[in-house]
């Protein structure tokens, strides 16, 4: 996590010869959207962030298993006598939901936040600023990890470490968080935001394929000019290269490059979708995508809404939400099965994106464009969901963009009949969704729909580069022609 592969050993407890109940094993974090949402509330509201880390944070809660261990010569005098293990020992398999369940206990009863429904490692307490207005704090937990959202966000985490032991490295305004980079920056009109990125990530993944390929008798270099991620006439379904030897290897290159998507080099993603159909379809590096994929990210581096009861009345500022969807359709030239893509904003940041082969083969693209529609329609429901959650306000219905007339025409006029039975589950979702006022669907020129980067892999030169650079850097309006 600290963007540089550094590895750590640790003597630990053999949690693996105990058998616990799974009711004490599992332990939820919180979700990367869940950050990125807070990080833009936090801009948006002109609040602070600070971090902390908490030490030893498991031997802070007792253990939930009855474990017992015969005291070794280590213990000197005490040599033979049963021990009580009483505290919760990293390598238990119930340590991290009992040091979950002790936090939540001291965040709730002598903090006063409250988890979100939506989220419950994200946990909420309303608060006014000094103007009097009203907004949320929030605090956000991934095991050990907390990240304060508030206008006095270290004075939140000032009281978190009168409760624990914090280690002083980590206490101050984040510059890493959950291995990618957080940083301010001003804006061209002069307000300050929060950004994330992951850039050292990136460099050290780089840094270690290179280091890992440099015996290959291929060399690295960039295909196309950095037209794009790996070549035009390259389809992963039909690669007959021999297998890797070493197929671990090449799965660690893509867990890498999917964490790097994760953290927000989403202009890849696509690429790493179209992979290999099968788990055991590992081929070889040699073939150019994996090199080319590394490449890449070198050469660019830089109804009604049902709520629950609990609900929390929102404050701050109120945030637009849009989502492009597209679809490529019989793409998969082994199955012709088709590749799904879609791109969520919270006003000019991106949170959400999805790019997937869709579990069905359709024989018109009006088919493929209503299930990726559905699918957008699912993430967008999830998202609002959360934002309120959060105790964010919504401005009004999430703008949904797609570049297919027929779909749009279908989905958004009550006369307009279904002909194609087989797509009235996607088609009845969606008009459930535009009917409830939770989305609008509108007709967007295909050259505009920015979630064409994440359905074909065909995308190159200046229509890619443009696509790009308005998601990464800047997020301009769409032409209304």
């Amino acid at each position: 996590m600290d963007g540089k592969f550094t590895c750590k050993a640790r003597l630990v407890a053999g949690g693996h010869v105990t058998d616990p109940p799974s009711a004490i094993t599992y332990s939820s974090v919180v979700s990367r959207d869940s950050v990125r949402i807070a990080l833009t509330i936090a801009s948006l509201n002109d609040l602070d962030l600070f971090a902390c880390d908490v030490e030893s944070a498991y031997l802070c809660a007792d253990c939930l298993e009855k474990v017992w261990r015969v005291a070794g010569s280590e213990f000197g005098s005490d040599k033979g006598k049963v021990l009580l293990i009483v505290h919760a020992l990293y390598g238990l398999k119930s340590s991290g939901a009992a040091w979950r369940a002790m936090l939540a206990k001291v965040l709730s009863e002598e903090m006063h936040f409250v988890p979100t429904e939506a989220n419950p490692d994200v946990y909420i307490r309303q608060a006014s600023k000094a103007n009097r207005e009203l907004y949320y704090e929030m605090l956000l937990v991934y095991v050990d990890d907390i990240l304060a959202v508030s206008e006095v966000a270290e004075e939140l985490v000032g009281v978190i470490g009168s409760k624990f032991k914090l280690k002083k490295s980590s206490v101050g305004r984040p510059s890493r968080y959950l291995g990618g980079g957080i940083e301010q920056i001003q804006t061209d009109n002069g307000r300050i935001i929060w950004s994330a990125n992951c850039i050292e990530y990136v460099r050290s993944a780089i840094e270690i394929v290179k280091k890992d390929l440099s015996s290959d008798p291929i060399p690295l270099h960039r295909r196309g000019d950095g037209k794009r991620p790996f070549p035009s006439s390259y389809r992963p379904e039909l690669d007959t290269s021999p297998e890797l030897e070493d197929i671990s290897k090449y799965q660690q290159y893509i867990g890498v490059l999917r964490w790097a998507c994760e953290l927000g080099r989403i202009d890849i993603l696509t690429e790493l979708g179209f992979d290999p159909v099968r788990p055991d379809d590992v081929v070889s590096p040699l073939d150019g995508a994996l090199i080319s994929k590394v490449d890449w990210a070198e050469f660019y581096p830089d109804a009604e809404e049902q709520m629950p009861r609990r609900m929390p009345t929102p404050h701050g500022a109120a945030v637009l939400t849009r989502a492009y969807v597209d679809a490529n359709h019989a793409g998969n030239l082994a199955n012709r099965r088709s590749h799904t893509g879609i791109l969520i904003y919270i006003n000019n940041s991106p949170v959400l994106w999805y790019s997937k082969r869709q579990n069905t083969v359709e024989t018109l693209s009006f088919g493929i464009e209503f299930v990726a529609l559905r699918i957008a329609v699912e993430m967008v429901e999830a998202l609002r969901y959360k934002l309120r959650c959060f105790g964010i306000p919504l401005d009004g219905p999430t703008e949904v963009l797609c570049d297919n007339k027929s779909v749009v025409t279908n989905s958004s006029v009550p006369a307009s009949t279904l002909n194609k039975g087989h797509n009235a589950i996607c088609y009845h979702r969606v008009h459930e969704a535009q009917a409830c006022g939770m989305i609008k669907v509108l007709w967007i020129k295909g050259k505009y729909n920015l979630a064409d980067l994440f359905s074909k892999t065909t995308i190159a030169g200046d229509t890619r580069w443009n696509f790009v650079n308005q998601i990464f850097y800047k997020s301009d309006s769409v032409d209304e022609d």
